[in-house]
């Protein structure tokens, strides 16, 4: 009895015993795992505009492609290794250009929703409702400017938000990489999706307030 008494003390948990506690690590889990999942699912479709404008896609070398993609470990990098592809292959004046410029801006503006709950150690607080534990950043050791973020918008009411936002624009440069790798066939370019995490930009305003229709796709140059 003494020897399973000490086996007890000793062994390290494997997960949390504290029910309370343990469900509201699970519920930050699911919230950051979706906005994670769909950050990938937009990475992945990047990747495929790259294929589709590089040269790689003549030569129909979707090993080589995807071995240069993953030569380098940072997201943004891989960002601008599309689009400087693009820039290569596309006219200036091109619409689908423009359409990859925005997508990578727009990535680019969304990654701090992302790196916050995927980089943020997190602590648990007690809330007024009904002693309800939700999670929040771990101010000791996270960094400044995301704890500031997470305490602006906290996780548990936003991911939601940034979540679709993620994969609405991973939906978007699928599509994009679908009209390219169809050319010369003529298809219509995807319709650029809001995203509610972002303000909206100046132009978008000025059409909300009129009430005017959205705009049409447009097709291929």
């Amino acid at each position: 009895m003494a020897v399973t008494t000490a086996r007890r003390i000793t062994s390290t948990p494997r997960t949390i015993r504290d029910p309370k506690v343990r469900r509201a690590w699970q519920e930050h889990a699911h919230q950051a795992g979706e906005i994670v999942t769909a950050w990938n699912d937009l990475q992945a479709g990047c990747f495929i505009i790259f294929y589709v404008v590089s040269e790689a896609k003549a030569h129909n070398s979707w090993g080589i492609a995807l071995a240069i993609w993953h030569s380098v470990a940072s997201d943004s990098t891989q960002r601008e290794m599309m689009l400087g592809a693009a820039q290569e292959s596309l006219s200036d004046k091109s619409r689908v250009l423009a359409h990859i410029k925005w997508l990578k801006n727009t990535a680019d503006k969304l990654s701090k929703f992302r790196n916050d709950p995927a980089h943020t150690p997190i602590s648990f607080m007690l809330t007024n409702k009904r002693e309800q534990l939700i999670a929040s950043p771990n101010t000791l050791v996270a960094k400044e400017a995301a704890v500031a973020r997470l305490h602006a918008s906290p996780l548990h009411k936003t991911w939601r938000k940034i979540r679709g936002d993620l994969y609405s624009l991973a939906m978007f440069a699928e599509s994009l990489a679908v009209v390219i790798g169809g050319r010369p066939v003529s298809l219509a370019l995807p319709r650029r999706p809001h995203m509610q995490s972002l303000p909206a930009s100046p132009l978008r305003k000025r059409r909300t307030r009129r009430g005017s229709a959205k705009p049409r796709r447009q097709p291929l140059p």
